[in-house]
């Protein structure tokens, strides 16, 4: 496994990551939640788009 610019993951592989980190963070499940919801899962599908 490469990281960056020399990845053999692309974009969905890094979301998933971000995804799996976000879920294993160290504050309330409802913040996670949101987080993933709000802010991480629509950047990926607005990145994904373009």
């Amino acid at each position: 496994m490469r990281v960056g610019g020399q990845s053999t993951y692309g974009l969905p592989g890094f979301r998933w990551f971000a995804i799996n980190a976000m879920k294993s963070a160290f504050i309330p499940f409802d913040e996670r939640l949101a987080i993933i919801g709000n802010v991480i899962k629509p950047w990926y599908a607005d990145q994904l788009k373009a």
